[in-house]
């Protein structure tokens, strides 16, 4: 909307006119009857610079008139205005960091222009803020710092969560959704894993702030929740708030994190106000959930009458709408509403949001209810200090549809001889038992403080303070209510019981660098010296109370169960870390940069023996294409790169520490048992990582590939071992022995395949490969994971969580029915095998397979037609991993409803059935699947509206998307076996090696509807 008020201490525009009489009647005449509009526009040009993709306001954008000095800067709404022109045409140039520059020739008095800037192929003037003391320009970076444009991605798709942000847009980053359940999340690995034994989650810093990332946020509620879990932490954050995301893939780009960056580093950066007039933006979504074909997703069980041996069958789904109760699950409704404004002045600048979120589940009893804050205050009093305030607030509330063995289980592994009986066939119990009988609640209150500030007294020395805390509480409760009519509820429980835990985590983080720059040094030389130190201290506290027998239905409280029957238990870890580091940047002509750093750590968990550890780092980047001999025509730009470097990660709180537990001695007597041996010598593992790659633009900036390659070893690996009878203390000690290797490449191509003024046709495409391989125990020998009822192991010279099970190669049936012939491969106990069969009841168990996929990517592509209409797609897939399917396997062999089981349709099961009979493995062995996947993602459809029907609503945007979230798996690797289809392919434990998944619940299709308003 123009704004057509006077300027103070001018007359109006009718005054004027009045004036202009005297002069000549015609032309005063002309003037009043164009009216304001037209005096406005002589001498004038104006309008706005926009995102050419996402027709987002660029504010900040540099518009000046070609062959002068005369310039504006765009404001928060994209807009801009140069008066003072005279008639005729000029040339405005166009420019803005991370786009190409444009030059367009207008007509003085043109007011509604629209200028389109396209995102750089290559942006090296870019500023990365991630794995550097200070923000550094792309250009100097020797290392790949993956970048997420969060504003683009949330204006095109809607993504439900951060991981849902994250997932499948950057190579070589890996979200493992553990559960397709409202409110639970999935663990985050980077480049595989790095690790053992020890966490492989990557840190998370909000604003430079550290942050907690649990990755599984398990409590009370979610105790049965099958092989899910609770919320991750990092999906608190409001996607609306971030503007972007910056990742650090490895050791080699994260030394200046030290101990704890191993697995890479999430920097996640929030939006920040602009100076000018206030801007107010406002998203409303709603829409639905739903399971796509429920009784194809839950299958027919199969199962013999026990009276007439007759082959009987059921589908739930089916016969709990003919029988009158309805389907077992319903269609969600998700709503979503926000609002947030930036403005200021150049002094003082302010960003405040708030959004409130609803969205439920497949089943009535899952929802989730979040209100998120955001205010981001920048005081700049002087050019050379800045001062940014940041506070963000989560309150949360998810009921759990897995607050006991889930109903999933119950579908699974029904049984048709028990459709007359009270279950209605179902393995126990029925949908409304889920629904009314068990109640599951997790309450989060969160809040993130961050304060930066930045000095430049001199011009060529500067220094940042960083301070921050992350504060979480949070509030689990599950209650299994005492069943009136004396039957079993859905915790396998008659009497009641009531579980309720509190966890409270806290994050402290400082973060101090003194940088000092020369540009004039001789040999055309620049300089760029940092010193710094950070200090890190996280703290978690936890407390969990129940009991059992709750005296009547209505009371749900620990306090009314009889005092014998309850128990309670508390937590208390602490964890801190001090480090200081030193790095020295040199650059030759700004097109060549060698960097060099070190890092020293202490910290609390090291053993008394060791104390102190450093991490050296050194990488080179080359903008090959700025040199003068260089002369590839279709090649925009070029850089080459390379680094080295090494990170830690330290011991758990208490491994280096001997230990012992509680117990009652003779006659009641409270006492101490030993339980941990402890270790004076226990140190951090160290992760070493080479990698090396280019970025290029090629084709006038069409296609833009990037490719890295990395080679990480992680030295000093914690094993846990069995401590040595000549220690005279029973129990396991936890030693650094062990060694693992990993390697592979990433790659990266954006292409416009189609650029025109009405239409655009972008195409992406990321792919990563990733080998492991473990290459020392010690004198460990091998070591035995606890994943599930499959043999998981490390053994050196095979990947990391390696399954050796029996492989089945052939059977018969004979004329009676009877197996026969059963031949498996041979080869000696945990080998890779012969690929020679022998008999089943000679076979060993061998390499089956390894939990994480050799290859990773995602495809995506945009269309955009007449500058209004974006269409989206977004497709993702792996291979290369194996899974042990526990819901297709434990149907075979265990509850045995499946129709081949029970009809003995092929000879190979039932030789699986013998080897389970005889101990020689356990059920999981048929559930052994080529975890290859592919599904579309996302697929939205994104249309801006007119500014005249934007303005119906007083709004200068409005924009249009319809996304949908999941809709279709394309492609299966192995979809089951023997009949028996897997529930979802891309349900997996929460265990980031675990192979084994059972009882989860699939993910769900959501549609959505999301309007944008711009003020």
């Amino acid at each position: 909307m123009k704004d057509t008020r006077s300027e103070p201490g001018r007359p109006s525009s009718g005054r004027r006119c009045r004036r202009n009489a005297g002069l000549g009647l015609l032309l005063a005449a002309a003037l009043c009857l164009a009216g304001p509009r037209a005096l406005h526009a002589q001498g004038t040009v104006a309008g706005r610079v926009v995102d050419a993709s996402s027709l987002e306001p660029l504010a900040g954008a540099q518009v000046v008139i070609a062959g002068t000095d005369r310039g504006t800067l765009v404001g928060p709404d994209g807009r801009f205005t140069l008066g003072g022109l005279q008639a005729g045409q000029v040339t405005l140039q166009v420019s803005l960091v991370g786009y190409r520059s444009v030059e367009r020739s207008v007509r003085v008095g043109t007011t509604d222009l629209t200028i389109r800037l396209q995102q750089e192929a290559v942006a090296l003037e870019e500023l990365v803020v991630t794995g550097t003391p200070g923000a550094t320009r792309e250009r100097e970076l020797g290392n790949v710092i993956a970048r997420l444009d969060a504003t683009e991605v949330t204006e095109t798709s809607s993504p439900a969560d951060v991981q849902d942000l994250l997932g499948s847009r950057i190579s070589g980053l890996r979200i493992r959704d553990t559960s397709g359940e409202v409110g639970t999340g999935g663990s985050t690995q980077i480049r595989g894993v790095s690790s053992l034994s020890l966490s492989s989650e990557p840190l998370v810093y909000i604003d430079g702030v550290r942050v907690d990332n649990d990755p599984l946020g398990t409590g009370a509620a979610f105790t049965g929740c099958g092989q899910g879990c609770g919320p991750s932490r990092i999906n608190d954050l409001d996607p609306e708030s971030i503007a972007s995301i910056e990742v650090i893939k490895g050791p080699a780009a994260a030394t200046l994190y030290g101990t704890e960056a191993t697995n890479g580093v999430i920097q996640i950066i929030t939006k920040k106000g602009e100076a000018g007039a206030a801007s107010v933006r406002v998203h409303l979504k709603e829409g639905m959930t739903y399971l796509p074909s429920p009784a194809e997703v839950y299958q027919t069980n199969w199962g013999r009458d026990p009276v007439s041996g007759d082959l009987i069958s059921q589908n739930l789904v089916q016969s709990e709408i003919a029988g009158g109760y309805g389907s077992p699950f319903s269609t969600g409704w998700d709503q979503g509403y926000g609002a947030s404004v930036s403005g200021g002045s150049d002094q003082v600048r302010i960003y405040a949001a708030g959004d409130y979120n609803r969205d439920e589940g497949i089943v009535s009893y899952n929802w989730e209810n979040r209100l998120n804050g955001r205010a981001n205050l920048t005081y700049s009093p002087s050019s050379s200090f800045q001062a940014r305030l940041g506070i963000g607030i989560v309150n949360s509330r998810v009921s759990t549809a897995s607050a006991a063995q889930p109903l999933t289980t119950h579908m699974i592994w029904g049984l048709p001889v028990l459709a007359n009986g009270p279950s209605r066939g179902f393995i126990a119990n029925t949908p409304e038992q889920f629904a009314n009988d068990v109640d599951g609640k997790e309450d989060t209150d969160r809040s993130t403080i961050s304060l930066t500030l930045e000095h430049d007294p001199t011009g060529w020395l500067s220094q940042r303070l960083t301070l921050g805390t992350d504060m979480t509480n949070v509030r689990s409760k599950r209650v299994c209510r005492r069943d009136p009519s004396g039957g079993a509820n859905p915790c396998f429980n008659i009497v009641g019981s009531v579980q309720v835990d509190r966890r409270r985590s806290t994050f402290q983080s400082l973060d101090y660098v003194l940088s000092g720059t020369a540009d004039r040094l001789p040999g055309e030389l620049t300089s760029k010296t940092s010193v710094g130190v950070q200090y890190y201290r996280k703290q978690f506290q936890s407390e969990t109370a129940e009991g059992e027998n709750l005296a009547v239905p209505s009371l749900e409280t620990v306090s009314a169960t009889p005092g014998d029957s309850r128990s309670a238990s508390e937590e208390f870890v602490e964890n801190r870390t001090l480090g200081m580091y030193a790095q020295e940047r040199i650059g030759w002509r700004d097109k060549m940069f060698l960097t060099l750093g070190l890092r020293g750590d202490d910290n609390s968990a090291f053993g008394t023996q060791f104390d102190f550890v450093t991490y050296p780092k050194v990488s080179l980047s080359w903008i090959l294409s700025d040199e003068s001999f260089f002369d590839v025509g279709f090649v925009n730009t070029l850089k080459l790169r390379a680094a080295w470097g090494r990170a830690g990660q330290q011991p758990n709180a208490f491994d280096a520490i001997r230990t012992y537990r509680a117990t009652s001695g003779p006659g009641g007597v409270p006492a101490l048992t030993p339980e941990n041996l402890g270790n004076p010598d226990l140190k951090p593992e160290v992760g070493q990582e080479l990698e090396a790659g280019f970025d290029a633009s090629v084709l006038d900036g069409r296609l833009a590939l990037q490719f890295t390659y990395y080679d990480q070893t992680t030295k000093d690996a914690i094993v846990e071992r069995p401590a040595l009878p000549s220690e005279g203390f029973p129990g396991n000690q936890f030693v650094n022995v062990g060694k693992l290797a990993s390697r592979g490449f990433e790659v990266g191509v954006n292409a416009d395949v189609l650029r025109k003024d009405d239409v655009s046709w972008s195409l992406g495409v990321a792919a990563s490969r990733n080998s492991s391989e473990v290459q020392d125990l010690g004198d460990v020998g091998s070591v035995i994971l606890p994943y599930g009822f499959n043999d998981q192991r490390d053994i050196v010279g095979f990947p990391i969580g390696a399954l050796f099970e029996p492989r089945v190669l052939s059977a018969e049936f004979d004329g009676s029915g009877n197996l026969v012939n059963a031949m498996c491969e041979g080869g000696a106990p945990l080998s890779r095998g012969t690929g020679q069969p022998v008999p089943c009841a000679d076979a060993n168990p061998i390499y089956r397979g390894h939990p994480l996929p050799t290859w990773e990517g995602s495809v995506n592509t945009s269309l955009r037609l007449f500058g209004r209409l974006e269409l989206y797609a977004l497709a993702s897939f792996q291979s290369g991993a194996t899974r042990v399917d526990g819901d297709v396997s434990a149907s075979h062999l265990f509850f045995r409803n499946s129709k081949c089981i029970n009809t003995a349709c092929d000879p190979k099961l039932a030789a699986m059935d013998q080897l389970v009979q005889s101990g020689r493995t356990s059920y999981a062995i048929a559930g052994i699947l080529d975890a290859g996947f592919a599904k579309l993602r996302t697929l939205s459809a994104s249309y801006t509206l007119p500014e005249r029907y934007a303005g119906l609503v007083g709004a200068d945007r409005a924009r249009v998307t319809v996304s949908a979230r999941n809709l279709v798996t394309l492609w299966v690797a192995q979809d089951g076996t023997f009949g028996r289809k897997v529930t979802d392919p891309e349900i997996a434990d929460s265990q980031p090696l675990s192979m084994f998944t059972q009882e989860s619940w699939p993910h769900d299709t959501s549609l959505d509807l999301g309007i944008r308003l711009a003020y």
